[in-house]
């Protein structure tokens, strides 16, 4: 969080603002938001630190990507006693996922301005409709009734300001009277967070120093509304805030504890039961607190494979089957494979909510094996997998053992040139069997 010194040149020191919320100052004009109501949907977070003051505003409702003004109207009234062109930054977040070209803008209209453009070298376009087209450049991608859309072009905090798509052109406003302007915000992607804004004249100030965050917001005068304190222990979301405020709500668990409830003031609290969730505040001070337990500790078994281990509970661990024996497939995962998404998969991914155990299983190749020793002795195995029995047959008489993968022997039998050997209770796996010395591997499915 960047802190920022906020002052107010308001009628205590002269000056008749004429309800405007921020004035210019020696050619700069600094805009915190949180020092104005939010619209509809905008929510006030402290979720992602590197914003400035005590909270910022993250847009949280449905997108509205060709119908500017339509959703979260944010009205800023102005006060520009320097008149002329104002270059406009605003310090902005992808606030979800990690693509930098999704949930990165929002409408800017300046309704009453003389002008309202965006500019790259020689270059002018601007917004669709309104008074400001002088021309037929028109900034690509959406816009209307004045509006144009403004994005940034990278994760994280940052000032960059654009529009025009694949044409980034910067943003200027220009004022050609003393007097009082209209700023108007409203939501078009959701998850775009926005914080500070800063409107200043090139010839005064740099990028670099019009947006380092030394200058404090120039407040000229704010609307007279009583908020509200939101005290959260084991958490983030205190502060003041205008009635009737969304404010993003968010648990700090410990190392090895886990989240169980919100208490206290939870009547407005969207979930009790979320550790991430979001509360609307009203008139009365509130105060809610975080309750945490310890995380259990669970068992991972795998049989052919790799992940076994103790963690913790809600831990994520990727399990993979032992690369299967020469002839042989990965058949399915075996055990409690309500855990895995993909029993067939060989890789999975499971959450450890209780104690778990896997095997591995694999299947032939081929559907039966036939091995012919000599010209005058064979021997026939089948049907392989098996469900119910294994059949043998020879030209000679049988002397069958079958064996589990660590050795023991489960059946051992002598008959004539045809024999069977009971299969239904065995567990799903690989076998082995020997018949007359020689080695067979055999599927239960």
């Amino acid at each position: 969080m960047i802190i920022a010194t906020f002052f107010s040149r308001n009628h205590a020191q002269g000056q008749d603002c004429q309800g405007a919320h921020f004035t210019d100052s020696s050619g700069i004009v600094v805009i915190d938001l949180e020092l104005i109501e939010p619209g509809k949907d905008w929510v006030a977070h402290q979720t992602d630190a590197g914003f400035f003051g005590s909270n910022y505003y993250n847009y949280l409702g449905l997108n509205h990507f060709n119908d500017p003004g339509f959703n979260g109207l944010i009205a800023i009234k102005l006060k520009i006693d320097d008149p002329g062109t104002y270059h406009f930054r605003w310090h902005s977040r992808v606030a979800f996922g990690n693509n930098s070209t999704e949930h990165n803008d929002t409408w800017l209209r300046f309704p009453d301005a003389a002008d309202f453009f965006g500019r790259k070298g020689e270059s002018i376009v601007y917004p669709r409709g309104g008074k400001f087209v002088q021309s037929d450049d028109i900034a690509e991608g959406s816009s209307g009734d004045g509006w144009m859309k403004i994005y940034s072009s990278s994760l994280g905090w940052t000032w960059s300001t654009r529009t025009s798509d694949n044409d980034a052109h910067e943003v200027y406003v220009s004022f050609d009277t003393v007097g009082v302007y209209t700023l108007e915000i409203t939501g078009r992607s959701k998850h775009h967070a926005v914080d500070r804004v800063v409107l200043f004249k090139d010839e005064l100030y740099s990028i670099g120093q019009a947006t380092n965050g030394s200058i404090s917001a120039t407040v000229c005068e704010l609307p007279e509304i009583a908020k509200t304190s939101l005290t959260v222990n084991e958490g983030k979301g205190s502060g003041s805030y205008f009635p009737g405020t969304e404010i993003a709500i968010n648990a700090t668990v410990p190392s090895g504890k886990k989240f169980v409830s919100w208490t206290g003031d939870i009547t407005s609290l969207g979930s009790v039961n979320s550790a991430n969730t979001i509360l609307e505040i009203g008139d009365e001070n509130l105060t809610i607190t975080a309750v945490f337990d310890d995380l259990a500790t669970y068992t991972l078994s795998i049989i052919n494979g790799s992940g076994s281990g103790t963690y913790d509970e809600g831990q994520r661990v990727t399990v993979r089957a032992d690369r299967p024996e020469e002839d042989f497939l990965f058949d399915r995962w075996l055990g409690d494979v309500d855990v895995v998404t993909n029993d067939e998969n060989p890789n999975v991914t499971v959450t450890m909510s209780k104690d778990i155990a896997l095997e591995a299983t694999y299947k032939s190749e081929i559907e039966e094996v036939i091995l012919d020793v000599v010209p005058e002795f064979s021997i026939k195995v089948y049907p392989n997998p098996v469900s119910d029995q294994i059949n043998i047959s020879s030209n000679e008489s049988i002397h069958a053992k079958l064996f589990s993968l660590n050795g023991r022997v489960i059946i051992e039998k002598f008959g004539q040139q045809k024999m069977s050997l009971p299969a239904t209770t065995l567990t799903k796996g690989l076998y082995f069997l020997e018949v007359n010395n020689k080695l067979y591997k055999i599927i239960k499915k």
